[in-house]
Parts: C-alpha cells; structure tokens; sequence
C-alpha cells in the first residue's frame, strides 16, 4: 500500500516492510525489485517472475491526428494476448482493449486530451497469467500540422509556411521533394518564427514551370505528423529574382568559412562582426574579403564555435548585410554549418564521461548510415542502433535492449559502415 506522504507498506515473503522508496512515484505493480535502508545497509528484493509472464516494455504512445494514436511496444515471446490499459491520468488507467498484436492503432479519441497507456501479458501456461504493467507512456491529441504556402527565395531555395507551429524531430528524418526537378531536399532550417522552414536543394529548381513540393515528417509541439492530406503545395518559379542570397557555404575546417553571395554586397556590412551570430554557441575572429567584387568572404570562427556533424543543427545567421544595390538579405540569412560524412575517420562520442546527469551519448562524425553496436567489458551485446545518423550524429538513450538503464563502468562501441568499422571505448558514471 502507499501512501501520499511517499511512505510505502508492502509485504514480501511473509515479512511486512515499511520504507520510502529510492525513485518516486513508482507503484509496487510496475516494479521487479525494490530497495530500502534498514538503518544499516541498504537492502534489496527481487521478486519472483517465474510464476508470471514477462512484462512488456518498450511502450511508445504518439499521436497520429485529433481523433487517432498509434501505440507499440516490444513483444513478449509465447503470450496468448496483450491487454491494453488506457486512462485520461496514471492514476486513471482501466483495462481498455485486448488484442494478440504488439501494435495498436486507437481511434475515437477526443481532441487536445491527453491520455495515458500501459499495457500487460497474457500466457495461460502461469499460475498467474497476467504480467506486471509496463512502464506508462502518455500523449496528446491535436489537429495535425497543414502546409499552407511555398515562396520560392532564390534558385535553389524555398520558403515553405504551415498553419501552426513546428519542429524536426531527431529520429524521423525530414524530407521535401521537388517533383518537377526530381531532387529531395540537402538542408532544412526552422525559422523564427517557428512556422516556416526554409529548404535548400543541390541542384537549381526549374523556372517557368509549376512545380509541386511534397513534405514528409514535420510534426507540431505534440509531435503529431502533418497531415497527408496537406503536405504539398504548387509553386511557380520565377528567375527574376532580386533580392541577394548565399550562392555556396564552403566548411573548410572547423575554424574556418568560406561564404559566395549571389551578387557584389556592401563591404561595410560584411566586415562588422556583429552581423554574424552562431548558434546554439560561438563567436567570430576576423573577416576577409576575397575577391574585387565583394563576392566572397572567408570566416575564422573562435575556438568555441560548435560547427560540423554533430548530431543537431547549428547554423550562423546573418544580419544587416545589404547588396551593393542596398537590398538586404533577408530569407536566405541562415547557413546551415553541417558537413556531409563519407568514412568514420572523425568519428568521436560526447559526453566523455557520461555523468548523472546526462540522460544521452552522441556518437558524431558519422556517414548517413551506420550500425552501432555496444558490448560491456565481457562481450556482451547490449544494445545495436541501427538508423540513420541526424546531422551527423545518432544519440543513445544509455538503455540496453530491454530497455533498461545501463549500469557505470566501461563499454566498447563498433561502428560499421560499408566495408569499414571504428572500435572504441566510452564510459558511464552513474
């Protein structure tokens, strides 16, 4: 039994024990083990799961619309079913729908409603045939985002506009196609607004045509996909385009910038420092001015300036810089400073150690695809990410395959990419 004040009665091998335990709101149904002070020692119980299925874990809860959700989670070897549980708080969750697949698409839901799922094991071949819950997962409905608008900003550029606010999730890479160029999108930048990203292509867009961009995983807040309904949008291009813009970003190492404008730009405004500004951290040193034209400037970036592929996104922004005609660059003011990765020659992790207080490893440096596998000091496989590296970088949840915390202590990572691989080591302080 437990109670408000965080202290716990329970019952274990005939014995009563009265403590509070280690990690909060936990409930003695979601736990296999618990530990308390005896006013000596701490102590430990495991409880028996023999006479009862295994748990299943893994549980991801995300909504798909206003009124539908999509729930999966790990499946358990030789179960007859699963029994869902759903509820409007954690304290709420009432048995809800069986069913003997491990994924589960709920419908009927109301809109702007958090809800909250777990769910359980069914194996008649147990005295007890019912397993523990699984850890709780919750989310929330809303109407999914709409593409509203496309603005062409320079050849190889385009401003593209939703209906509500949104955001690029690092595990769901985000892709915009031209179907008349035939080409995806090479960068993407959320703007200040929050409702706009402007998407960059290789290759110049087709002018004097209407053409069709087709957008694919962009979410709201909620991180509900947009609507596929609303994910593309005509776009006339036109070559008379007169406002300057970044004709190539060139990184040639990670202190150093070269820019190219489309078109001669006021050389007062590039030589002041305080129009450039990097984010999420850095400063600049000097600038030069390369060519007669005022064309082309090259960057020394301070030591504390983060650019390359780093697993997240890092850009410099440029304000105030007008052309020589005294146009301002305005849509085009963003360079996306990540590098494309062709071996793993540079491949470095971060943080090194990972402390109590980080809850994620970044393993950077990395070619669009890799495998990772992490071993413990005994050759043990404990977990494989197998997905493609987000700016860069794949991040670790510091979980093994069961989803289970991993303990302190050292590992060792294999990186594999095509014919070549990276053997390293990384350790964990807990």
């Amino acid at each position: 039994k437990e109670f408000d004040s965080g202290l716990s009665l329970h019952s274990f091998f005939n014995k009563t024990y009265l403590f509070s335990a280690l990690y909060p709101n936990m409930h003695v149904f979601q736990i296999e083990e618990f530990y308390y002070n005896d006013g000596t020692r701490i102590k430990g119980y495991t409880l028996s799961i023999e006479n009862r299925p295994n748990r299943p874990h893994g549980l991801y809860a995300s909504a798909l619309d206003s009124t539908r959700a999509d729930i999966q989670w790990n499946a358990v070897s030789g179960v007859n079913y699963y029994q869902l549980y759903r509820g409007t708080n954690k304290s709420s969750l009432i048995p809800y729908m069986q069913t003997d697949e491990n994924v589960f698409e709920d419908s009927g839901l109301v809109v702007n409603t958090t809800y909250y799922y777990s769910v359980s094991a069914f194996d008649s071949t147990f005295e007890v045939v019912e397993s523990m819950l699984s850890p709780i997962d919750s989310l929330k409905t809303a109407y999914p985002p709409k593409l509203i608008s496309g603005n062409q900003i320079n050849d190889k550029q385009i401003l593209l506009t939703f209906d509500k606010t949104i955001q690029l999730l690092n595990d769901r890479k985000f892709t915009a196609y031209s179907i008349r160029s035939e080409q995806f999108n090479t960068s993407a930048l959320i703007m200040n607004d929050q409702s706009s990203v402007l998407i960059g292509f290789s290759d110049k867009l087709k002018f004097d045509v209407t053409d069709s961009i087709i957008v694919n995983n962009i979410f709201d807040m909620d991180d509900i996909p947009i609507d596929l309904l609303f994910n593309r949008i005509a776009i006339e291009y036109n070559e008379m385009i007169t406002e300057p813009y970044l004709k190539m970003i060139n990184i040639i190492n990670k202190h150093t910038v070269e820019i190219t404008f489309s078109e001669p730009m006021n050389a007062e405004d590039l030589l002041r420092s305080e129009n450039y500004k990097f984010y999420p951290v850095g400063s600049i040193e000097n600038i030069v001015i390369l060519d007669e034209m005022n064309t082309s400037i090259r960057i020394s970036i301070s030591k504390n300036t983060q650019i390359g592929a780093l697993g997240r996104q890092n850009y410099l922004q440029l304000d105030n810089i007008h052309s020589q005609s005294g146009v301002l660059l305005e849509e085009t003011n963003k360079i996306y400073l990540n590098e494309e990765i062709s071996d793993l020659d540079k491949v470095f992790i971060y943080p090194q150690p990972v402390k109590p207080n980080h809850s994620l490893l970044t393993f950077a440096k990395l070619p669009e695809k890799v495998t990772i596998h992490i071993f413990n000091m005994n050759g043990k496989l404990i977990r494989t990410l197998d997905e493609e590296s987000y700016f860069g970088g794949i991040q670790w949840d510091l979980k093994d395959k069961n989803n289970h915390a991993v303990k302190s202590g050292i590992y060792i990572y294999r990186i594999d990419y095509e014919k070549d691989e990276k053997i390293g080591k990384l350790v964990i302080v807990r």
